[in-house]
């Protein structure tokens, strides 16, 4: 090899990591022949780059948790592409991007045609879930006469703040705001 050290003594050179090798031969009288050098090169395993990552949260409860603009550098002409949850459980398609996931922690596995492989993540995905409406407590007050005295109150909201509001007539009108 490059360092004068004897990487193997037969005809064939099996098994060798990446370096640059040269071949001596010898005959019975001594004659010495050596041939080469001759260069393996070490295939990495694909690169991830993040440069362009976009990671998109869940929101409303409807599984649109996303990462995205994820690149690779490889010399492989196919990749595959393996997404885990931090639980280990398989998500997503054979696809680079993910989509269509709930909040969690995600991994995702490139895998080139050496079956060389690349982890990338972990990748967060909040959770944003709807308001929620606690109408427990609520107490409705019916009009009288005609008045315009009827009330809605003591509903309860939890979720992500801060919170808009809009109260709509049977026919959508907005009344309140």
């Amino acid at each position: 090899n490059s360092q004068g050290q004897v990487a193997g003594t037969n005809l064939d050179l099996i098994d060798i990591p990446a370096e640059i090798y040269t071949l001596s031969i010898s005959d019975v009288n001594n004659c010495e022949v050596i041939v080469g050098p001759w260069e393996i090169t070490d295939e990495p395993a694909p690169i991830i780059v993040e440069d362009n990552l976009e990671i998109l949260n869940n929101t409303c409860d409807l599984l649109n948790g996303t990462v995205q603009g994820l690149a690779t550098i490889s010399s492989s002409i196919s990749l595959t592409f393996h997404w885990e949850d931090g639980t280990g459980n398989p998500v997503g398609g054979n696809s680079i991007d993910l989509t269509g996931v709930p909040g969690g922690t995600y991994f995702i596995t490139i895998t080139d045609d050496n079956n060389c492989e690349s982890v990338g993540g972990p990748y967060l995905i909040e959770d944003y879930p709807s308001a929620v409406v606690d109408t427990n407590n609520m107490i409705i007050q019916p009009s009288t006469c005609g008045a315009n005295d009827g009330y809605l109150t003591n509903l309860s909201v939890s979720g992500t703040s801060p919170f808009t509001y809009e109260w709509r007539d049977a026919n959508g009108i907005l009344i309140s705001n």
